[in-house]
């Protein structure tokens, strides 16, 4: 639905998934997030994370979601997304 409601907008380059939330991930869930990226990959869209918790993080690490998701990146906070992501350079 995410990735079907992203290729519709024209000029979107990039997505950012706020994962503030998100306490734990399943193997399941990775593989959702791993067909979201290369959908939207697809779409030239590219996926990026933030706001991603330790745990999540681990698994993360653990799994090859990380190589998927490139060239895509992974933010500590929202706002440094925003601010990369617009090209502005973090104070």
């Amino acid at each position: 639905m995410i990735a079907v409601a992203a290729t519709e907008q024209r000029e979107l380059r990039h997505l950012v998934l706020i994962c503030s939330a998100v306490n734990a991930i399943d193997h399941s869930a990775m593989e959702s997030l791993q067909q979201l990226a290369e959908s939207l990959k697809e779409a030239g869209i590219i996926l990026h994370l933030a706001e991603v918790k330790g745990p999540v993080m681990d698994r993360l690490r653990q799994s090859d979601l990380l190589k998927h998701l490139a060239p895509g990146q992974i933010f500590l906070s929202t706002e440094e997304a925003v601010e990369t992501l617009a090209g502005k350079t973090l104070l």
